[in-house]
């Protein structure tokens, strides 16, 4: 959960988070421990759909474990992956509204993130392979 920027919906986080299906637990369990455990924190941004986010000391600290056990890239990249999905499959309905507000609001900070490190990174006109 560390690469989410502003938190991120239980869809997000089981797409980037166990794009290897190897997660023992279930995440709803998952999520509501360490919410329990005052590890993460549960927000709202509208009232469909929950959103959970990582304290800030502990989304560092999940870098620097994704980095020790080189798994950031991996992980970043399965971030952009789904930042792109999600903004192809949000945009027609942004474009017919044009009001109000969107699931896009509450994820800019996870799309700059993942734009910035496609930049960073060198790929900028990658393409997620869908």
């Amino acid at each position: 959960m560390a690469v989410f920027v502003g938190g991120a919906t239980v869809e997000a986080i089981e797409a980037v988070c166990d794009t290897r299906q190897d997660l023992k637990a279930h995440l709803w369990d998952a999520l509501e421990l360490l919410a329990d455990n005052s590890l993460i924190r549960r927000i709202d941004f509208d009232e469909t759909e929950p959103r959970f986010a990582l304290l800030e000391t502990m989304r560092e600290y999940g870098l620097e474990q994704l980095a020790a056990a080189n798994e950031e890239h991996y992980t970043r990249k399965a971030h952009a992956a789904y930042c792109l999905v999600s903004a192809e499959e949000e945009a027609p309905s942004i474009r017919r509204e044009r009001t109000g507000k969107h699931r896009f609001d509450a994820d800019l900070g996870n799309f700059r993130a993942a734009l910035d490190w496609l930049a960073t990174n060198g790929e900028v006109e990658w393409d997620c392979g869908w």
